[in-house]
């Protein structure tokens, strides 16, 4: 199940920003992105390291993935949720996992959607 976010005629500005998913680990946790937004959590675990590429170094941030399947491992397996975002593409910074992204400033990320549903877990989880 999703439900669309209301960002109205905003939408058509996002127009080439490329598509990311965040899993949410619990409702706690999806009350205080909806009460103040992503914020970076603890967890940086690429945070200093070289990126993908290999010239540029990962900041703190907001993670995310292309792959909306290595969001559920970040989430509640009973009852998964995930945020979909549109994000701005010159902001990604890709970890040397390719299908991690970090988003460093939160003005670079737009929720768009919130995808709940028992997905099944994927065996490499």
């Amino acid at each position: 199940m999703a439900y669309g976010i209301n960002i109205g005629d905003k939408a058509k500005l996002f127009g080439e920003w490329a598509v990311g998913f965040h899993g949410v680990r619990n409702q706690a946790a999806f009350v205080n992105i909806l009460s103040v937004g992503l914020r970076p959590g603890p967890g940086q675990a690429f945070a200093s390291q070289k990126d993908y590429s290999g010239e540029l170094i990962v900041p703190t941030g907001v993670y995310f993935s292309p792959d909306i399947r290595v969001c559920l491992g970040y989430s509640n397996a009973a009852n998964p949720l995930i945020l979909q975002c549109l994000i701005n593409p010159s902001a990604i910074r890709t970890t040397t996992q390719k299908n991690y992204w970090v988003v460093e400033k939160t003005e670079d990320i737009v929720p768009y959607r919130i995808i709940s549903h028992p997905f099944e877990q994927p065996e490499h989880y």
